[in-house]
């Protein structure tokens, strides 16, 4: 199952056969896509009320690939973590493929930097 986003990079979501990469702590394997672990789901929950419960059985007995288009425009936002805390409040922290922690760190560095302080005024009379 993929979903096809609308986007200049050519993004899209989908399936894989290999559920075991759920469960790696390094799963860059691929460009270009994402991978969802339960994207029978996410296809029932987009596709509206009367595919729910329905989205396996109609995959299943039909393995021709077709295109189902959503009834209306749903935007889908990808973020980026490199360091999080799970729901038991453990750290976990992963590799900067893109370089963006990098990237992030200098404009904060720049952001913080001290500026130049404006000169302090005069007092009255002074020339």
């Amino acid at each position: 199952m993929k979903f096809n986003l609308t986007d200049s990079d050519d993004i899209y979501m989908h399936d894989t056969p290999n559920r075991r990469a759920f469960g790696r702590s390094y799963r860059a394997l691929s460009h270009g896509c994402v991978r969802l672990e339960k994207p029978l789901e996410l296809g029932e929950l987009l596709l509206g009320p009367r595919w729910r419960g329905r989205l396996t059985e109609s995959i299943t007995s039909n393995r021709a690939t077709r295109t189902l288009m959503l009834e209306r425009t749903m935007p889908v936002y990808l973020l980026y973590w490199t360091a999080w805390a799970d729901e038991n409040g453990t750290i976990h922290f992963r590799d900067d493929l893109y370089g963006h922690d990098r990237r992030l760190l200098t404009l904060l560095e720049k952001a913080r930097a001290p500026m130049a302080r404006p000169p302090a005024p005069r007092a009255n009379g002074a020339s």
